[in-house]
């Protein structure tokens, strides 16, 4: 039997509305062409699943029907998030983040936690990578585990990950000037499309949304500029 020659598509916004289809295609038809097809000109990307495709592939291997992502990656956005997170960093120091500790340690650790997610969206978990190239001896957080651990074992309330022996909360390893370092250099576009396109990293950071009281210290000034206005993209 021959192979069929076209892909019925259905592309969505992440906010719901349609923004092509349903329409069959041919499957020579590339990534780079069918974002052509709306909006021309305006910068997106195409996400089947959980995979972001490359403008230069065909859609060849989408089975017969097929539904997929659009997120628009409006590069003024993505440069005014990130010079609100340059600005929200600017002129503080480690001595900043540790008076934060301080102040309020519950807040604090889920502020530290979710700027560690962040650069873990990003950067993966490669330790060497994270030794090397971030300064960190040891990530500190410990990775998020699927399936959900039982109840008997899960952190504790308002604790999203577990951290290793030795490192805060659970021993003196507190990497602030690296942690510092580490988001002034953070690629937002590269943040924009995990949190987009990884269902359990959204929910991880879900939490955030529902917080007031951000800017009342430095990391979770850094997070509502840079995290926060992700969630209800």
């Amino acid at each position: 039997m021959a192979m069929a020659s076209t892909t019925t598509l259905t592309a969505t916004m992440m906010s719901g509305e349609i923004a092509f289809g349903p329409k069959a295609v041919p499957k020579t038809l590339t990534v780079g062409e069918l974002k052509n097809f709306w909006d021309m000109g305006i910068p997106k990307d195409i996400i089947w699943g959980t995979r972001l495709m490359q403008d230069h592939e065909t859609i060849e291997e989408l089975p017969l029907q097929a539904e997929l992502t659009v997120v628009r990656m409006s590069d003024p956005e993505v440069s005014l998030r990130a010079q609100a997170a340059a600005s929200a960093l600017e002129g503080f120091d480690r001595n900043a983040i540790l008076r934060d500790r301080v102040s309020d340690p519950a807040s604090f650790s889920l502020e530290y936690t979710w700027c560690l997610i962040a650069l873990e969206a990003v950067y993966g978990r490669d330790a060497k990578f994270w030794e090397d190239s971030l300064e960190f001896n040891i990530i500190p957080t410990l990775p998020n585990i699927a399936p959900p651990v039982p109840p008997e074992c899960a952190c504790p309330p308002k604790q999203i990950r577990k951290f290793r022996n030795g490192c805060w909360p659970n021993g003196d390893l507190f990497p602030a000037e690296p942690l510092l370092e580490a988001l002034r250099a953070l690629d937002h576009r590269a943040l924009q499309r995990a949190v987009t396109r990884k269902t359990k990293l959204r929910n991880e950071f879900q939490p955030l949304a529902a917080l007031h009281n951000l800017n009342s210290t430095l990391l979770g000034s850094w997070l509502n500029v840079a995290v926060r206005p992700l969630l209800s993209a």
